[in-house]
């Protein structure tokens, strides 16, 4: 018997990571071509994945990555990122909604009018604490 693993490409919805398919929306554990990860019910709240649909995850629903040996983002399973972002159960980092910052997205962005420091601005972290450092002379809370 012999067996022929090629890399799949990610499925609607999912990523391809380092030439491994993580986090991907799945029918069978064919479908999961990453060491580890097996097709199962959606655990965690993801954005762009209907509850009702299999992912290929860690069996441990604690952790992420290629192999399953990272914990998840912070917020765990239930809340990554604390609903302020998107998990990269590739490496257990968040990438953040616009308007957020911080390792976890635990920090909101001054804006004005719906624009993260009025656009005339970039958010940074200062302490726990989301603000605007403002350019051409701008001044105030959201610039």
């Amino acid at each position: 018997l012999v067996l022929l693993f090629t890399e799949l490409p990610a499925p609607a919805g999912g990523q391809a990571v380092a030439n491994q398919t993580v986090n991907t929306i799945c029918n069978t554990f064919i479908d999961c071509s990453v060491f580890g990860h097996k097709c199962l019910a959606s655990i965690a709240p993801y954005k762009y994945i209907a509850a009702s649909q299999k992912v290929c995850r860690c069996e441990a629903e604690n952790y992420a990555g290629g192999d399953c040996n990272t914990t998840t983002c912070v917020g765990g399973v239930s809340a990554p990122c604390n609903h302020h972002g998107e998990c990269r159960y590739s490496d257990g980092s968040c990438a953040c909604d616009t308007g957020w910052i911080g390792t976890g997205c635990t920090a909101q962005c001054p804006t004005s009018g719906g624009l993260v420091c009025s656009n005339f601005g970039t958010c940074v972290l200062s302490g726990a604490a989301g603000v605007c450092s403002c350019q051409g002379g701008r001044k105030g809370e959201a610039c």
